[in-house]
């Protein structure tokens, strides 16, 4: 129950900070993503069941602070952590590889998703352009932003589970 008391208002915090804060930490059209990145960590870390409810939450909180039609994170957040629960599954908190790959992993399918979800409204994009200006620097952002966040992730949900009683 703790967990529900902090994983709801952590990922509607780092919504907002999404859409006020980071809007104005750019580059190009690229900026980090907060809820992205703590889908990634929360994904990692705990098994597939645990984690898809708080893809599809914070997803939504993304979605109704953006302009994307709401959904559209939440399937891109919950399609990225099933893939990786199949193969990589749930990892420590201590790892600093496995991370990256899967950040930059996240934040391309979900740059596909958004951009096809955009695309069947009628909207138009540039495809290299949108790599250019969206993609690679949203990458490196959400890369930057991993690792700390992975590892804050593990120590907090390390404190809000109940202690593993037996043998060891």
């Amino acid at each position: 129950m703790t967990i529900y008391a902090v994983g709801i208002p952590l990922f509607m915090i780092a919504a907002v900070i999404d859409s006020s804060v980071f809007s104005h930490l750019r580059y190009l059209n690229g900026q980090p993503s907060l809820v992205l990145v703590l889908v990634v960590a929360w994904g990692l870390l705990n098994e597939l069941p645990d984690s898809l409810p708080w893809a599809f939450i914070g997803g939504l909180f993304v979605d109704l602070l953006s302009v994307t039609p709401t959904g559209t994170s939440s399937l891109a957040y919950v399609l990225a952590l099933t893939i990786l629960a199949f193969y990589v599954g749930q990892i420590g908190w201590r790892n600093i590889l496995i991370p990256p790959l899967a950040v930059i992993f996240t934040t391309v399918l979900y740059q596909v998703v958004v951009l096809t979800m955009l695309i069947v409204q009628g909207n138009s994009f540039p495809v290299f352009r949108t790599i250019l200006t969206w993609t690679i620097p949203s990458l490196v952002f959400n890369t930057l932003l991993i690792l700390p966040m992975f590892r804050l992730m593990g120590r907090i949900l390390d404190f809000l589970r109940p202690p593993k009683v037996g043998l060891v």
